[in-house]
């Protein structure tokens, strides 16, 4: 009976030196330096492992959302380049508005208009409906309110009303699109 025990434990030694030497084998492995590989556009990935893909690759992505931030940027600025435009032309436009309706309040002189408030309301109707209309609304607009008044209800209707949008275009606070 001794036989079978004495067989028994041999064999349960090997298996004990087979495994000892099976973990004896993979420390030897993990304490192995790993070389660094550089993996770099579409080679084979297969031969590294997955610590050294994700080193190697590291300022590669690095290097491309910096890129991506600095396109992002670029089109930013773009945008805002685009938006001064836009705005360096509407103001351009409003001060070109503002000079002509400057020009529209210098047409009448002052001088003439007293000439025109001085005037019979009909005789400076009747004068006032024979010019140009811009220029027949600024005299209006500068004169007395009362005096104005009289004025434009001693002109034709036709005439009075082209004044009167003259003058309601002039002042209006609506700027121009």
């Amino acid at each position: 009976m001794d036989k079978p025990s004495s067989s028994l434990s041999i064999n349960g030694y090997g298996l004990i030196l087979f495994l000892a030497s099976l973990v004896w084998g993979s420390l030897a492995y993990a304490e192995q330096p790993r070389k660094q590989v550089r993996v770099v556009g579409n080679k084979s990935l297969a031969s590294a492992p997955a610590g050294d893909f994700c080193t190697n690759i590291k300022d590669d992505a690095q290097e491309r959302r910096y890129a991506l931030k600095m396109q992002e940027l670029k089109e930013l600025r773009a945008a805002i380049e685009a938006r001064i435009v836009a705005l360096e032309e509407k103001r351009a436009e409003v001060e070109a508005w503002q000079e002509k309706r400057d020009q529209f309040a210098n047409l009448a002189d002052t001088s003439l208009v007293e000439i025109y408030s001085k005037m019979r309301p009909d005789a400076a109707a009747g004068r006032l409906e024979m010019l140009d209309p811009t220029l027949a609304a600024a005299i209006v607009l500068k004169m007395p309110r009362r005096k104005a008044s009289v004025i434009l209800n001693e002109m034709s209707p036709a005439k009075a009303a082209n004044i009167t949008q003259v003058i309601a275009a002039s002042t209006a606070s609506k700027e121009p699109s």
